[in-house]
């Protein structure tokens, strides 16, 4: 008897464990696989998140963006809150910006999720904000590649991002409010470009950014880099479902040409 309920258990466990790796792959926002696990994974209609309790903003934000999801109706609301389902010490709270001198920047903006109420809610969770230079936000390069992306859905059936924030030295951190959230140095940004409607535009495609976090008028031509560069400084491995010879290809160049 005990041997059978031994056995029942391990069948048990085995259908659990297939189970969730089904969900992770056949999540809509992460088809190429996840750049890290080592956090607490959030899964919204909207995006996945992986958000770090130590820094207290994402290490990625992942979502999926067609042009029919820019098609909503549903206008920004302005109703910053913490996540659901982070506890009290994981999480930032509203007014751990308030006079910091920095904005609530989205990772995944709001202006990407018009296509239902949740969505547009899910988008003003702080796990998807990071302190973020306030002209960086509203009129920089961030800004202008948050515009970039959206123009990318008239030439590309499905646009993949997948952005967050770069620490060069955790041990240096400038954080802001009583919850300590910490101030990136940098943000990047992974733009996969996937079925496009000119066929002799290849299958797939990918640019990548990375853009420091401050005041400045620069270009996004200036803020171009590789993957590759983004993983060293992350310690995050993105792609890693990709062939390894079309993920190599991928991550070892720039794509400036994809700019409009």
């Amino acid at each position: 008897m005990p041997y059978t309920i031994y056995y029942l258990i391990a069948i048990f466990l085995s259908i659990i464990a297939n189970s969730n790796a089904y969900t992770m792959i056949s999540n809509e926002h992460i088809i190429y696989g996840y750049p890290g696990t080592n956090g607490v994974l959030l899964y919204r209609k909207a995006y996945s998140v992986l958000y770090n309790t130590n820094t207290k903003v994402a290490d990625w934000v992942s979502y999926h963006l067609t042009a029919d999801y820019l098609n909503g109706t549903n206008s920004r609301k302005n109703n910053f809150k913490p996540d659901p389902e982070l506890s009290r010490t994981q999480r930032a709270l509203p007014n751990d910006y308030s006079s910091s001198g920095y904005d609530r920047g989205h990772m995944a903006p709001a202006a990407d999720m018009k296509r239902s109420s949740e969505t547009m809610a899910e988008s003003f969770y702080l796990a998807n904000i990071a302190p973020q230079n306030p002209y960086l936000n509203r009129h920089g390069v961030w800004r202008q590649l948050e515009d970039t992306v959206r123009k990318k859905t008239h030439q590309y059936n499905d646009i993949y991002i997948i952005c967050g924030s770069l620490f060069t030295n955790t041990a240096l951190l400038k954080t802001i409010g009583k919850n300590h959230i910490a101030v990136p140095i940098y943000f990047y940004k992974i733009i996969i470009l996937r079925n496009p409607h000119d066929h002799n535009a290849p299958e797939l495609d990918a640019i990548a950014f990375i853009i420091e976090n401050k005041n400045t008028a620069g270009s996004l031509e200036e803020c171009i880099t590789t993957i590759d560069s983004i993983e060293e400084i992350s310690g995050l491995n993105f792609l890693p479902e990709l062939p390894n010879e079309q993920q190599t290809l991928l991550e070892s160049r720039t794509r400036i040409e994809l700019l409009p």
